[in-house]
């Protein structure tokens, strides 16, 4: 067997090794928010809320924050980002869709698995210029976070 040959066989198997091998990054809402051109194109997996009927959707962890997308919705370009859709899935779906608050805001917790890639462009904005969202590929450990639906009292009131 020559060298070259050799050296081509080697090549492909650490390609496939790194390609099967390059997985899920466990990380925390606040390192990507903090840091989220490192996280360009990566698959990361954080625990956090899923807020949603308000302006801007996003996942929330302590004081950081940062948009997402579900893999599923028309943003996010068909069939690019696969969706695991299955009873996680579905909770998710179902919780965040319905309400019993006027403001409509819906928060659900969970463990999400996604991809973190630049929003498609929009209106004037070019493609490299638009900010990064996470698009929800997965969900598990889903459950409702209760909201309180009462606004506190008015001072005019008192």
């Amino acid at each position: 067997m020559s060298l070259k040959l050799l050296f081509c066989e080697a090549a492909i198997a650490l390609g496939i090794c790194s390609t099967l091998c390059a997985g899920v990054k466990h990380t925390s809402v606040c390192s990507i928010e903090e840091n989220s051109k490192k996280f360009l194109n990566a698959k990361v997996e954080v625990n956090a809320l899923i807020l949603a009927g308000i302006e801007y959707p996003s996942i929330k962890e302590g004081r950081c924050s940062f948009p997402y997308e579900r893999g599923d919705d028309y943003q996010t370009l068909g069939n690019r980002f696969p969706v695991e859709h299955d009873s996680q899935w579905s909770l998710m779906r179902e919780l965040l869709g319905t309400t019993n608050c006027a403001s409509n805001v819906r928060v659900v917790r969970a463990r999400i698995k996604g991809t973190v890639i630049r929003g498609p462009a929009r209106g004037t904005i070019p493609a490299n210029e638009m900010p990064l969202e996470l698009v929800i590929q997965s969900v598990s450990e889903v459950s409702r976070v209760p909201i309180s639906c009462t606004p506190p009292e008015s001072p005019l009131t008192k």
